[in-house]
């Protein structure tokens, strides 16, 4: 990892924020040990900020301590299952809801990030895709006009995007899932809220059935 940090603004805000984007795009191994003083010393900051940073970053579930020890966050089938029949109870209400309320210029919003979406795509820059991918959901969730809703998929949006990425980095859904979107796009410009609650349903099933068939090929555990 190099120096991300640079003294202008908060040192724990920008250690959080470098070490998040870190996790979230693969760059740190899951289950690998996060020293704070070695940390420390190769930002030349002190622990303090470090430690806050690392505080936040268990608060979203992405790292974890025990024994004194803190490590990144290691996926497990169960814990993925878990989470992806969450969302799938979750996040095709998100979308009938959106279908009922989105207005013109949330639709414009979001055609405008499957554009940008398509463009990453093609040019093979995958960890903007993946950033893209997360707001297509953000969006259609700040659209639901559901305060409770978006609360609960508020808390799990962090590890659902860390477990997106190993859907597309591993099973490499790139091009199939950025179809499902624009499936779930024109449902929402339609206004069919069944057939956006069902596009969002199959959308996120597939994912889930990819963690169940092929769990072993990316040494998950159980």
């Amino acid at each position: 990892m190099d120096t991300p940090i640079a003294k202008a603004e908060s040192l724990a805000e920008q250690a959080y924020r470098y070490l998040r984007t870190q996790i979230l795009t693969g760059n740190i191994s899951p289950g690998s040990k996060l020293v704070e003083s070695q940390l420390a010393k190769r930002w030349q900051i002190s622990r303090s900020p470090l430690r806050e940073a690392i505080r936040r970053l268990e608060q979203e579930g992405l790292v974890v301590t025990y024994n004194g020890v803190t490590h990144l966050f290691e996926p497990s089938r169960k814990d993925f299952e878990d989470l992806y029949e969450l969302r799938t109870a979750l996040e095709p209400m998100a979308a009938r809801l959106a279908a009922r309320y989105m207005t013109a210029g949330a639709l414009q919003q979001l055609k405008a990030v499957l554009e940008s979406t398509d463009k990453y795509l093609a040019a093979g820059a995958m960890d903007p895709f993946i950033e893209s991918n997360a707001k297509f959901h953000d969006l259609i969730a700040e659209s639901s006009g559901n305060r409770r809703l978006r609360k609960a998929m508020e808390d799990i949006s962090v590890l659902a995007r860390y477990y997106r990425y190993i859907c597309f980095k591993v099973f490499q859904r790139y091009v199939d899932s950025a179809e499902e979107h624009w499936r779930i796009y024109r449902a929402l410009l339609a206004h069919d809220e069944e057939l956006a609650w069902l596009e969002m349903k199959m959308h996120i099933e597939v994912d889930l059935q990819y963690i169940r068939t092929e769990a072993r090929s990316v040494r998950l555990g159980d």
